[in-house]
């Protein structure tokens, strides 16, 4: 009975358009004509990945306050009747109606709907509850974060929601927020998380923008921000920090404006320079053999190049950021960084954040960066690490410092360890292939991936899951132990599966890197006559070690990913999506040989 009197009452105020169909009897269905924030639970007809928010039935009741979901704070000064009803704050601007039965029969609840919506606020749920439970939720909001008014047009609400989307996509694991304003329709807010994009959040257009425009104006860094006004009618980036907790949230914000709107990017990450302390090679899924045979004995050199290359998003920062925290006797190290821009801070070493606006000419760029790693040079380094080795110029200032005796540790984008030298050598960059060929310059090239890696909880065998000539493969031509293998699930479980979105049973990413060191005369050799093939051909026969073996002395990226394949912690079918390749596609080089050197050993 009550849920038909309270059925009515929502259609009393709801717009026509917006009225619930076909609602049963534990939910109503609802679209609203000013829906804020809206979870990612259900697909919307008119925007197939967009979320639909689901407001539940209000005579579900909540008995004690443990039965409520995560909730920040309290809603001030929006209810008449607060003994009767309370109204919590569940972050993104969205609420939680808190009442008694007699609240939601009163006229008091079509009035506190309108002041919610008045406020740009959105419900995502409604439920019963006594006079005593509210009473206890109100004692319990006194030690939490007190949130008066909320009133959507206010700056401190619009900074809130910013920092709510950036704190929210952190604590899922995310690296990007993707937001596109669409003047012209409700603004969708995706986040990528373990290196796949997926739909977040659908705002209103005007609310999404007031955010965007408090967080840019209230919390940029100094003299990060390229404009000193946000607008999304030119393009415009800059850092922004804030502290959600104890935690410093950094964000990387760049905006471009696109037909009906603006399409804006924030790379979100940690802003606490401790926090690269805490993690550590290991963490990113490199060997002990990679670390202590290849890495560590590189970082220990006093010359030479450190190339560490891969694609967009491949992790190339945080690696380096992490080889740099395992130099030996890094503290009584000279380092210094020329960063585009910095990101984060590694303790004890000095950043140069190169300050570049979105319409900077390359140019003007160009003489930034090469006047910062000019003065570097002047400053008795020990180390320098820069971005890119861009042009001539750069390559130049490069091969300067290698030579008067200095690490260089360079970031470059490339997809393979032995590619990347030859780009050094092409005619833009111009490095001279005597200096890269001499073994005392030669210290390390390295191209990394990022390759999903199996929720523990929810993995399926591979028996299960792979047809039999790809099962077929993995053991003849990989000589590789299947029944040590495992596949995603398809779905997730609790423990893997982000709050509000679809699983799939992958979560975290593992590096899977191809490291080239302490080359031989012959590689060098090849380098020095520009000879790829040859230089491809000398340094894949030194693998010495089977692909399930922790070696990884000659091996590629990929037969590192099919390591961690061995070991049960990626899919096999990951790799066709990373690399683009299935297992027939990709040549095994001197098998024999391994095959070979194997049995010696075993004899």
């Amino acid at each position: 009975m009550l849920n038909k009197m309270l059925s009515r009452t929502f259609q009393s105020w709801l717009p026509r358009r917006a009225r619930p169909v076909d609602a049963g009897p534990a939910v109503v269905r609802i679209r609203r004509a000013h829906q804020i924030g809206i979870r990612n639970d259900m697909p919307v007809p008119d925007h197939p990945d967009a979320p639909l928010m689901l407001l539940q039935a209000i005579d579900t009741e909540i008995t004690s306050e443990t039965a409520l979901p995560a909730w920040r704070g309290v809603i001030g000064d929006v209810v008449s009747d607060p003994a009767h009803c309370i109204v919590l704050d569940l972050e993104f601007l969205t609420v939680m109606v808190l009442g008694t039965p007699e609240h939601y029969g009163s006229g008091a609840h079509n009035s506190l709907l309108s002041t919610l919506t008045a406020r740009g606020l959105s419900v995502e749920a409604e439920k019963t509850a006594t006079r005593d439970v509210i009473a206890a939720v109100r004692t319990s909001a006194a030690r939490k974060l007190q949130t008066p008014g909320m009133r959507g047009a206010t700056d401190e609400a619009n900074v809130q929601l910013f920092k709510d989307l950036l704190s929210g996509a952190y604590n899922l694991g995310g690296s990007d927020l993707h937001i596109l304003l669409d003047v012209d329709a409700r603004s969708t807010v995706k986040v990528r998380i373990d290196g796949r994009s997926r739909h977040w959040r659908v705002f209103d257009t005007d609310v999404l923008r007031s955010a965007l425009a408090a967080g840019y104006q209230a919390l940029s860094i100094r003299g990060t921000n390229s404009n000193s006004d946000w607008t999304i009618d030119r393009p415009i980036n800059t850092i922004t920090r804030f502290f959600d907790g104890t935690t410093m949230i950094h964000g990387r914000l760049t905006t471009q404006p696109v037909t009906g709107g603006c399409k804006i990017s924030i790379r979100v990450s940690d802003g606490d320079s401790n926090a690269i302390a805490r993690h550590t090679l290991q963490d990113s899924g490199f060997t002990d053999d990679q670390i202590r045979d290849q890495i560590l004995p590189a970082l220990e050199k006093e010359k030479g190049f450190v190339l560490v290359g891969g694609s967009t998003g491949a992790g190339k920062t945080t690696t380096l950021q992490r080889m740099i925290m395992a130099i030996p006797g890094r503290e009584l190290k000279e380092i210094y960084t020329v960063d585009d821009p910095n990101e984060a801070r590694i303790p004890g070493v000095a950043h140069h954040s190169i300050q570049r606006n979105t319409d900077d000419s390359p140019d003007k760029v160009k003489l930034q960066f090469d006047s910062a790693f000019m003065t570097q040079m002047r400053m008795d380094p020990d180390i320098i690490v820069v971005n890119e080795i861009r042009d001539r110029t750069s390559a130049s200032l490069a091969t300067d410092a290698v030579m008067t005796g200095h690490l260089l540790a360079v970031t470059m984008h490339g997809n393979s360890a032995i590619g990347q030298l030859f780009r050094l050598m092409n005619e833009r960059i111009g490095i001279d292939p005597d200096v890269l060929a001499d073994e005392e310059n030669f210290v390390l090239s390295m191209s990394q991936y990022l390759v999903p890696t199996l929720c523990g909880h929810c993995k399926v065998p591979a028996h299960d899951a792979l047809a039999d000539e790809q099962l077929s493969a993995l053991r003849t031509k990989w000589q590789l132990n299947t029944a040590r293998m495992f596949c995603a699930s398809g779905t997730g479980c609790e423990h893997c599966t982000p709050e509000g979105m679809r699983g799939d049973g992958e979560t975290g990413r593992i590096v899977a890197a191809e490291i080239i060191t302490r080359p031989s005369a012959e590689f060098l050799a090849c380098l020095l006559q520009r000879d790829r093939v040859g230089a491809t051909r000398a340094w894949r026969k030194t693998r010495r070690a089977a692909f399930d073996c922790a070696d990884m002395q000659g091996k590629t990226s990929y037969e590192n990913a099919l390591y961690h394949v061995a070991m049960g912690l990626v899919s096999p079918l990951a790799l066709a999506e990373v690399f683009g390749k299935q297992f027939d596609e990709v040549d095994v080089i001197d098998i024999a040989n391994v095959v070979r050197l194997n049995a010696e050993r075993a004899a």
